[in-house]
């Protein structure tokens, strides 16, 4: 679905974090989160995550997932739809600073694994409203593999169908080209291979902080900063 930000708040900001690494993925969006909490305080933070088994459709796709029938694609718009309906759609109109833990960019990479045409993925997916800031959390996907391969088994837990080497390789190259797909998005990309935690911290604030401050980049590169204080 479009969303309309003609009732967006000028205070609002809309922040997704992405990337093939859920767990780098979840580490960053939660610094950020504490971050910005602690240096805003009088700001309202939502913390949130594009919804997969946890969502409307939630029970159908866990079902699915764990019998191994075909996953319909309809079900994760239909989560992501009432998601933004719910969350981001409110929070935008009501001035809040929404940080985001996986968006329609994971869909749309990992949508490839499912074999699904590029043209027709492009079609749904640029009807999406542009954050106001995108990160993308990049390492080799042999990294990613092996830190979740080492998480798991640590947990106990098996990878499932979409983190294994294979498909953890087609979707990055999928989130490499994001720039391109959606030229009009504020799409950053941060390389998370070391590990040098406050390093990466550093950089994330570096790109995030303009936006905070009221600057927006309505493109991955080209245009002049719009001032929407």
């Amino acid at each position: 679905m479009a969303l309309s930000t003609l009732y967006a708040s000028p205070k609002a900001r809309w922040i997704v974090v992405d990337g093939i690494s859920t767990l780098d993925n979840r580490a960053y969006t939660d610094f950020l989160a504490a971050h910005v909490r602690e240096h805003l305080p009088d700001r309202e933070i939502v913390a949130t995550s594009q919804p997969w088994m946890q969502g409307i459709r939630g029970p159908e796709i866990l079902e699915a997932l764990q019998t191994k029938k075909p996953l319909p694609y309809d079900w994760i718009l239909q989560n992501r739809s009432a998601h933004i309906d719910a969350v981001v759609i409110p929070g935008l109109e009501q001035g809040k600073i929404i940080i985001q833990r996986r968006g329609p960019y994971s869909t749309f990479a990992f949508d490839r694994v499912e074999k699904i045409e590029r043209e027709n993925r492009l079609s749904l997916h640029n009807r999406m409203q542009d954050p106001h800031a995108v990160l993308i959390l990049d390492a080799p996907a042999e990294t990613i593999y092996q830190k979740l391969v080492e998480d798991h088994a640590a947990k106990g837990h098996p990878l499932d169908d979409l983190q294994n080497l294979e498909a953890l390789t087609a979707a990055r190259e999928e989130f490499l080209q994001m720039q391109r797909y959606f030229p009009r998005h504020p799409i950053h990309f941060v390389d998370v291979r070391y590990e040098d935690v406050p390093a990466l911290q550093r950089r994330i604030l570096e790109i995030i902080q303009p936006t905070l401050d009221g600057v927006v980049r309505r493109t991955s590169d080209t245009s002049e900063p719009i001032d929407i204080k």
